[in-house]
């Protein structure tokens, strides 16, 4: 399931770039959208799709421009900017909704702010579970 929620950003929108309300579950609707691409280009069996799908097709279409997909050492696959690349980190910020992808210059100094993002089970405010969980801790950044 993480997948094609990750291809549109967990959101499905309106035409009009409106959000739409939807089922959290968008498996089905991806593989009638993948079924529809696989098809592609007998133009003339008359395609019918479902309304889901023709907004799942609109919201992944606007999703991913300047965008790219990404996978973390976790196992977790994300949406970021496109210029993305292994080594940049995911960065949880308090009581921040996204999570944010940034690159270190200089070991152990994260200074270069790549972009917002998305992962999978890490929006708005998921990843708080892993602080009671694990070995996650919050960091502060003083701002000079």
């Amino acid at each position: 399931m993480a997948y094609p929620r990750t291809l549109i950003a967990q959101r499905m929108l309106e035409f009009d770039g409106r959000p739409k309300q939807s089922k959290s579950d968008v498996t089905e609707v991806y593989k009638e959208f993948k079924r529809y691409l696989q098809t592609k280009p007998r133009k003339e069996q008359g395609d019918i799709l479902s309304m889901n799908c023709m907004h799942y097709m609109n919201t992944f279409g606007t999703t991913q421009l300047g965008r790219a997909i990404f996978s973390t050492s976790a196992g977790r696959i994300g949406l970021g900017p496109s210029d993305v690349m292994p080594g940049d980190f995911v960065f949880i910020f308090e009581n921040s909704m996204v999570p944010f992808i940034m690159r270190y210059r200089a070991p152990g100094v994260p200074n270069m702010l790549i972009g917002e993002g998305y992962v999978d089970g890490l929006m708005y405010n998921e990843a708080l579970d892993f602080l009671e969980l694990s070995s996650v801790e919050p960091m502060k950044f003083l701002i000079s």
